[in-house]
């Protein structure tokens, strides 16, 4: 049996905008798209989101192109928006109350369950309805709640020993905003960093090569 062939980080990073592309169709009543339009509101190739969607299966025609209510149900299956996600937050202060104020988790099957902070003038509180706890009842709370994500959102100090406690509760998947690079060899768990200097320094780059 031939063995499946990978799926490229890059193809999996361009996904997210396929579905924001295909959302906002979707919400303006249009039921039919094709590579080219794609392309030309994401500034790709018709044949580079054809390559990317193929590698998850058949959902174009020729002729006709992707059905685009369709499509997005298939982009959010691939992205496993189809699946209920639970979200504790670690780090409850400017970046951590940016995160519980301003995304819009429960449109895409996340429920954001808790917080966690040191500062004895949140802990008590509620950001967005979500109760911020004292840091020092994570592992009991853990041991009692299952959670798929934690988002974290401490000082950069103390991002890899959090981090590691948080994989040795068995929380799953850290989505690290703490401008510190974390590494999964050290860690049973899944991570995605967010480093928001490294964007700055891409942009600064594109700025002055331009």
């Amino acid at each position: 049996m031939k063995a499946k062939t990978p799926i490229s980080h890059q193809t999996i990073l361009r996904l997210p905008r396929y579905l924001h592309y295909l959302e906002e169709q979707a919400a303006n009543g249009k039921d039919r798209t094709s590579s080219t339009e794609i392309a030309s509101a994401l500034d790709m190739t018709p044949s580079q989101i054809r390559q990317d969607l193929a590698a998850f299966g058949n959902y174009g025609a020729q002729g006709y192109g992707y059905n685009v209510p369709a499509l997005y149900n298939e982009v959010k299956r691939i992205l496993g928006l189809h699946i209920h996600h639970k979200i504790a937050v670690v780090g409850a202060g400017c970046i951590g109350r940016a995160m519980l104020e301003h995304l819009d988790y429960a449109s895409y099957n996340y429920e954001v369950l808790v917080a966690f902070d040191i500062r004895e003038d949140l802990i008590g509180t509620t950001i967005n309805h979500v109760p911020v706890l004292d840091a020092g009842v994570m592992q009991s709370w853990f041991d009692e709640n299952d959670v798929d994500i934690c988002i974290l959102a401490v000082p950069a100090s103390a991002a890899r020993s959090v981090a590691k406690h948080l994989s040795t509760f068995g929380v799953p998947a850290i989505w690290n905003f703490t401008n510190v690079d974390l590494t999964q060899k050290d860690m049973n768990c899944v991570v995605q960093n967010v480093v928001f200097r490294n964007s700055l320094f891409t942009l600064t780059y594109y700025l002055e090569s331009n």
